[in-house]
């Protein structure tokens, strides 16, 4: 049997303060709390972290990546054209939406919270959105659809506004309003079929 690899003491205290932060909120989790649930010392906490700042962009920095990841994955699983996953891409966010300890999305929480006062957790978060948008743009322009840019616009809407709403009301089902307000969107952007002479 393989033992998992131990984690280090900066993965620990990451982990902790990402799982506290989504919780219960940036503002309302104090490092001592974060030190005294990761096992790691104070000490050891400033010494990679100056200052809870610093802590809070490098839980969002670390799961950047990973977050784009899965949703690209998301999208693979969803059909092999674009148009296919662009149309299954917001559906297959239901397991997501259904699993234990989903609050939203953490790049738009920690915005609201804490983005208008801290220029680098506003620029983190922006960053991520943008990525996702651009990620639609490029399914959307080699499916061939009109005025992609336009549409992943649209679609950025649909995601964090599905996102939010599943988040308040607990339901998983709004993956599929999002999937049928995507089909209405892609039909809207599709191209007339050229008339046959």
């Amino acid at each position: 049997m393989t033992r998992a690899p131990k984690r280090s003491p900066r993965e620990r205290l990451l982990d902790t303060a990402a799982d506290l932060f989504s919780a219960h909120g940036i503002r309302a989790v104090p490092v001592d709390r974060i030190v005294q649930e990761s096992g790691v010392s104070k000490m050891t906490l400033y010494r990679h972290f100056p200052a809870k700042d610093d802590l809070v962009a490098a839980t969002l920095t670390e799961r950047d990546a990973p977050l784009r990841a899965l949703l690209e994955a998301v999208a693979a699983q969803a059909g092999t054209t674009p148009r296919a996953q662009l149309l299954g891409l917001f559906r297959g966010l239901e397991p997501w939406f259904a699993s234990t300890g989903f609050r939203g999305c953490r790049f738009a929480n920690a915005s609201l919270e804490v983005g208008a006062d801290d220029a680098v957790v506003r620029d983190i978060t922006r960053a991520h959105k943008e990525q996702i948008r651009a990620f639609l743009e490029r399914l959307a322009r080699e499916a061939g659809l009109t005025r992609p840019a336009e549409l992943s616009r649209e679609l950025m809407i649909v995601y964090d506004g599905g996102i939010v709403t599943a988040a308040m009301q607990g339901d998983p089902a709004v993956a599929r309003t999002m999937a049928k307000v995507t089909r209405s969107l892609v039909d809207a952007h599709t191209p007339a079929p050229t008339p046959v002479p």
